[in-house]
């Protein structure tokens, strides 16, 4: 499987800081403006992870993970969320639950976040964990 994480998120900055976390970890990264956006990508490129945003215009990071989890189930999903009209702890929680695999609050730490594709245990912000870590 490829080494490549598509990452999800509306903010140019943001996506840039994540990418530059997981590039000195060595994965390769790809990215995604919207959620719209990831699906073209992902299915054009084997990736084996996504970061998405929760919150993004036009349709929302659980909506996104909902459908990657009904056609790309191998995929790892790492939710990100700052809040918004409720709490990031509740955004992060509603993604658990239709199916990410780790949830982490922004700012996000670039330590859990490289951990969390390498199916090592996550200390930071998570909410819930519903799926198991996949080894690799």
């Amino acid at each position: 499987m490829s080494e490549t994480i598509c990452i999800v998120e509306d903010d140019a900055l943001v996506r840039a800081q994540i990418a530059g976390v997981l590039e000195a970890a060595g994965y390769q990264t790809i990215e995604a403006d919207s959620a719209d956006h990831a699906v073209t990508v992902l299915e054009k490129r084997n990736c084996m992870g996504a970061v998405i945003d929760i919150l993004m215009p036009q349709r929302d990071g659980l909506d996104l993970i909902r459908e990657l989890r009904e056609t790309q189930s191998d995929l790892r999903i790492v939710a990100i969320s700052g809040g918004g009209r409720v709490s990031a702890a509740l955004y992060l929680k509603f993604a658990a639950e239709v199916g990410a695999d780790v949830c982490l609050e922004k700012p996000v730490d670039p330590e859990a976040l490289v951990r969390a594709f390498r199916g090592a245990p996550v200390t930071a912000f998570e909410p819930v964990k519903l799926r198991t870590a996949q080894a690799g």
